[in-house]
């Protein structure tokens, strides 16, 4: 593929609303590819210290200057018109413009690295990848089939993996947004100070990630910190022992129902935004939590739990996605309901870049009923119904 055609690709993939999936690199602790780059091909292109043209502009580039591209953004406000790209310049993290106004100003590489930021990057205008959670006992042909109808449908299909690695990889290899969740407990023990226990939290993340394939890293998942500063502290340090690994797209924790309090989210916006910055995602459980309420009902209580992320989401940082890493009914015990599936996708379409249900996998206590072996495909057909309306 030319270097340009991939601009233009991007830009055709926006004007249609897609949100492009899988052929991440590889996030385990072989050898990276190179580095993205991005050539100059405007005569000048200003350098600013954020992804919108009123920002402050730190320096300028010439025709043919080869930048280094960490992240791409697309504006919220113009969903089609511009297109950014974080780089270093003058050692401090800057954004230049690779399409404003109908323009190319500096275009990808055609390399294994821009590829995987293409898959993954910050689209305002969102088309939700739906997908399923999945475990051991889930069946590898069922779960390409369904794949299959979510692609005719014109979306990536997703999956959260947790105790199946080799279906993980499978599921990546064909090109779906893999969400793997190493097989080593929820939540660290909070006994010692945050730091060391981030560290012993990324030691056995480094043995259990070794030759498994993923998009992204879900470190943990549901936990009750301490405090709001206790939890900084440890995913600072945790995402600083997963750089060291060559590890990106990390999810530091999943909140659950209910989570966070409102007044952590201005004591967590600097870490969430070294997430952003390293290509994770605000994740997040959603239940109604209630054990007679649908997935998909409105009411006050809802409003706290399945649909939390709308109180917090202007909290959090610009371009940081929604991603889901598991949602149902009730609090997870209830049997599939397809209809009710079909309409909370339906009314959530787009706000979430993936989101996965609930669940592919030997029946497991106490959520028994709730499992979705050999019923993948009727699963299949809620997610394309919503989708066809």
């Amino acid at each position: 593929m030319e270097k340009r055609h991939l601009i233009v690709m991007l830009v055709v993939v926006l004007t249609l609303g897609m949100t492009l999936g899988g052929n991440s690199a590889n996030p385990t602790l072989h050898a990276q590819p190179p580095g993205c780059e991005a050539t100059v091909v405007a005569e000048r292109l200003n350098v600013r210290a954020d992804h919108r043209t009123s920002a402050a502009g730190v320096g300028r580039l010439t025709q043919g200057a080869v930048v280094e591209v960490l992240a791409l953004y697309q504006t919220r406000d113009q969903p089609t018109r511009e297109i950014w790209a974080q780089t270093v310049y003058a050692g401090q993290p800057a954004w230049i413009a690779l399409w404003h106004d109908g323009e190319e100003l500096a275009t990808l590489a055609d390399s294994p690295a821009c590829q995987a930021l293409l898959a993954v990057y910050d689209c305002g205008n969102l088309r939700t990848a739906w997908g399923v959670w999945a475990g051991p006992g889930a069946d590898g042909a069922e779960l390409l089939a369904f794949g299959a109808q979510m692609l005719a449908q014109g979306r990536t299909p997703a999956v959260t993996i947790y105790g199946a690695p080799e279906i993980g990889a499978l599921l990546y290899n064909n090109g779906w947004i893999v969400a793997y969740r190493p097989f080593i407990g929820n939540c660290p023990t909070y006994l010692m100070p945050p730091e060391i226990e981030a560290r012993i939290w990324a030691a056995a993340i480094e043995q259990d990630i070794k030759g498994k394939r993923f998009t992204y890293l879900i470190a943990s998942n549901e936990c009750a910190w301490p405090d709001v500063a206790w939890f900084v502290r440890w995913q600072n340090e945790l995402l600083d022992r997963m750089a060291a690994l060559g590890v990106d797209h990390v999810i530091p924790s999943v909140a659950g129902p209910g989570f966070y309090e409102m007044d952590w989210y201005p004591a967590l916006y600097p870490v969430l935004e070294r997430v952003r910055q390293q290509g994770g995602c605000y994740a997040m459980n959603l239940y109604p939590v209630d054990p007679v309420l649908a997935l998909s009902a409105r009411t006050d209580f809802t409003q706290y739990t399945t649909f939390r992320y709308e109180l917090f989401a202007d909290l959090l940082p610009p371009g940081l996605p929604l991603c889901v890493t598991e949602f149902g009914s009730a609090w997870g015990h209830l049997p599939p309901d397809f209809d009710d599936i079909q309409a909370f996708v339906a009314a959530t379409d787009g706000a979430f870049l993936w989101a996965n249900a609930w669940y592919d996998a030997m029946p497991l206590h106490p959520w028994e009923a709730a499992t979705l072996i050999g019923q993948v495909d009727a699963l299949a057909a809620a997610y394309s119904a919503a989708l066809e309306n």
